[in-house]
């Protein structure tokens, strides 16, 4: 990207990750790197926005966050359209603003109708959440005939 602003805080390997929508740029910027397996990692530093009134990462941020990598990284893997189904969060530890957090994220199964993940955040090399997800796989969108738009 020429021109653009390099963060140094930002580990080697990461890109700027662009939002997938509207809602994702709240909570931005944020980066990714495609690990050997395939999986995208995602990053970022945590911001004043990110924190509940306990200086700490807000747990709908921290659901947010999760729910996006194991759908990015589904999405990715199966080539379809996927929608979360069921979403399990568990808060481990806490973080706090200035930290780098990264997550993680494995496909466990990829069946016709639905895949299941899991990802876990982590700073540094402690552990901060853990997330299970169920995602539907949806059918293909068809084609607009001309004329018409997509509603």
């Amino acid at each position: 990207m020429t021109g653009a602003s390099v963060d140094p805080r930002v580990p080697t390997g990461f890109s700027p990750y662009p939002p997938v929508s509207a809602f994702m740029a709240l909570l931005g910027p944020m980066h990714a790197r495609e690990d050997a397996d395939g999986q995208l990692r995602v990053g970022l530093h945590l911001r004043p926005a990110h924190m509940n009134h306990q200086d700490a990462a807000h747990g709908g941020f921290v659901a947010t966050l999760a729910d996006n990598a194991l759908g990015v990284n589904v999405a990715r893997r199966s080539g379809k359209r996927v929608a979360t189904a069921n979403l399990s969060v568990d808060y481990i530890a806490r973080a706090s603003v200035g930290e780098w957090v990264e997550v993680v994220t494995r496909i466990d199964k990829i069946g016709g109708r639905l895949v299941f993940a899991e990802c876990s955040g982590h700073v540094d090399d402690r552990v901060i959440f853990k997330a299970r997800g169920i995602f539907a796989v949806l059918p293909e969108r068809p084609e607009a005939r001309k004329g018409e738009s997509e509603c």
